[in-house]
Order: C-alpha cells, then structure tokens, then sequence
C-alpha cells in the first residue's frame, strides 16, 4: 500500500514534501525517487535513524527532523503535500484537529494534504486488530475507527475537497 500512496502522492508532481509523524519513512523514501525536497519528521529519533540509514545507503537526499506533530518546527507555508499514514487514528478528535491545523499552517496555498489510514470496516483488518489487542501482541496505541475526516474539516472551518481512495493490493 506504500507504494501505491507513493504513487498517488507522486502524481501531484510536489518538489517539497512533509511525512509528518513519519516513522520509519517507508513513503518519503519511496518520494525520494522524484521529489525534490523530501522531509520526514517524527517524535521518535529512532526510526528516523533507521530511515537515514536506508536513505543513505540507496543514496536518496531526504531532511530528517525529530519533532511533534502538534507543533511542526517549520515555517508556514512549505510544503507542496504534507501527508501521513497510519497515525490519525490512534488519536482523538480534537488531537485530529490540532494535527490538521499544522498540516495546514505548513502546507502551501494550492498544496495538498493527505491522510492516510487503515479500513476500519474490513474483517480481516479488524480481526487481526482485536485478535492482536487481546493477546498484547498491537504494538501501537489504541485506535480509534476513522471513516472519514469531514467532522473535523467542519470543525476547523477548512476549505477542503474530500477524496476517498482505497489503497490495497491488486
């Protein structure tokens, strides 16, 4: 599914990029094929230094940055695409909103942002969930079911388009 995000993202043609709450940077290091200026941040430096290490050793130029989500330390405006996968839904509501309104404040006039996160309404998805949870094998946060973000857009007064895309195998 990363590649296909990768692609997804790509096709927007953005030459600065920002993984905010990135990991390990599976998708900025697949970004970093063809955009120029690719940044990942996240609040843990040690999957950052595993992402500089992959960086590294494919020979990719990427910016890593430790640092919180709900306070982007960068400058407003940037970003042609700031997006994440795999984090909004282990917050809350008003977290979701406090994280979109960096990812706007960050992201530039006509830039897009996107967000990435799992089908709560597959089976084998939720099974896997609750069958993992119950044998303290989840190695994340709780989560909390997302089917959309359009609550929280109404609720920050955002302009936004809604674009619901399935990414899965083929």
């Amino acid at each position: 599914w990363q590649l296909q995000l990768a692609d997804h993202i790509k096709g927007f043609h953005p030459r600065r990029s920002l993984e905010s709450g990135s990991g390990f940077a599976q998708t900025s290091f697949l970004l970093a094929e063809t955009v120029e200026h690719v940044m990942a941040l996240d609040l843990e430096s040690y999957p950052l230094q595993l992402a500089q290490q992959l960086f590294s050793t494919h020979q990719r130029a990427g910016f890593f940055l430790q640092g919180d989500l709900f306070h982007l330390p960068v400058r407003d405006n940037v970003f042609d695409v700031t997006f994440n996968a795999g984090v909004f839904e282990h917050f809350s509501f008003v977290d979701r909103c406090r994280a979109l309104n960096e990812m706007a404040r960050v992201t530039a006039d006509n830039g897009k942002i996107i967000v990435a996160f799992p089908n709560h309404c597959s089976y084998p998805y939720r099974y896997s969930y609750e069958y993992r949870l119950k044998r303290g094998m989840w190695p994340y946060p709780q989560e909390y079911p997302l089917v959309d973000l359009a609550q929280e857009l109404e609720a920050m007064g955002l302009k936004w388009q809604q674009q619901r895309k399935t990414i899965c195998r083929e």
